[in-house]
């Protein structure tokens, strides 16, 4: 019994360390994702922007 919970916590803890690797890498993912979705916003805004001033001198 007593080799059984501590086999039992053992992968129970393996399987947590797992899924904590797993979310961990998956916010990684994510938060690079935003980070890259930010500059190309950035990028498009400035476009718009640029757009708008040229017409705004040109008209």
């Amino acid at each position: 019994m007593l080799w059984q919970s501590i086999f039992y916590s053992y992968i129970t803890e393996k399987k947590m360390a797992f899924k904590a690797m797993f979310l961990s890498q998956m916010a990684l993912f994510y938060s690079t994702i935003n980070i890259l979705q930010f500059f190309d916003n950035l990028k498009y805004n400035k476009r718009i922007f640029g757009q708008k001033i040229f017409q705004k001198y040109t008209t």
